[in-house]
């Protein structure tokens, strides 16, 4: 069966693989690209590097636009360069509502 359909049952949810994520700065961006878009930045990379605040502790980082929305999270990848498996929850409806990276292997 296709891994990226295929998947086990966890309490009321099915936990499926969404696919890897490859990483070669030693660190992950979750946002939604539309913030990407609508700054007219190419790249994360200018995201982080524009945004006026950024809150957290040395390994992660929430990132905040010029009007204080938290437009993302930047946070150290687990064991740095790699490929990380991540995996989605979906509840009986069919949405995801729950996203997991494990860093460390890629089963």
């Amino acid at each position: 069966k296709d891994n990226y359909h295929f998947g086990k049952k966890e309490g009321n949810m099915k936990r499926i693989k969404l696919g890897i994520v490859g990483v070669d700065s030693g660190q992950l961006l979750i946002c939604d690209p539309c913030y990407l878009q609508s700054e007219g930045l190419e790249t994360s990379e200018r995201l982080i590097n524009s945004a006026p605040i950024q809150k957290g502790d040395k390994n992660h980082k929430q990132i905040v636009n010029t009007i204080g929305a938290e437009v993302g999270i930047k946070f150290d990848s687990g064991y740095g360069d790699g490929a990380y498996s991540v995996y989605g929850y979906v509840n009986k409806h069919g949405a995801i509502v729950k996203v997991e990276i494990k860093m460390g292997d890629t089963e």
